[in-house]
């Protein structure tokens, strides 16, 4: 049985704008072949965090006749939908959640749900081949 661990975020520290956004990692994750998998948050120090911080791993697809356009998983309703989330409430720790279902690609998307002003994170996805 072999595995990967893919590198999403090295240890970084992120400001947030007052005007809250979606910030999405800097890649899609190729998980063909993986069967299971899990998202692993390591946040360092004491996060300014009133609320929470959203950390989610979404299914994704990119267009085959058009390489550039990706496509989201979303519900019927239009909502988007992830296979993971880990909502950070509290200071330094690992933070983990298990990857189900895992699409042809992933992304990690960092969604800022109340008053989040600073945090230092890294991010790693941890995928498990048949």
């Amino acid at each position: 049985m072999a595995g990967a661990c893919v590198p999403i975020i090295r240890r970084t520290d992120y400001a947030f704008p007052a005007t809250q956004t979606v910030i999405a990692g800097p890649q899609l994750v190729d998980t063909l072949g993986w069967v299971s998998g899990a998202l692993v948050v390591r946040v360092y120090g004491t996060p300014s965090i009133a609320n929470a911080l959203a950390v989610n791993v979404q299914n994704v697809m990119v267009a085959p006749e058009d390489e550039l356009t990706i496509l989201e998983a979303r519900t019927l309703g239009g909502a988007l939908t992830y296979a993971a989330t880990v909502n950070i409430t509290t200071a330094g720790g690992l933070f983990t959640a298990n990857i189900t279902p895992i699409g042809r690609f992933v992304r990690v998307l960092l969604a800022p749900t109340g008053t989040v002003t600073a945090v230092t994170l890294g991010i790693d996805l941890v995928g498990r081949s048949a």
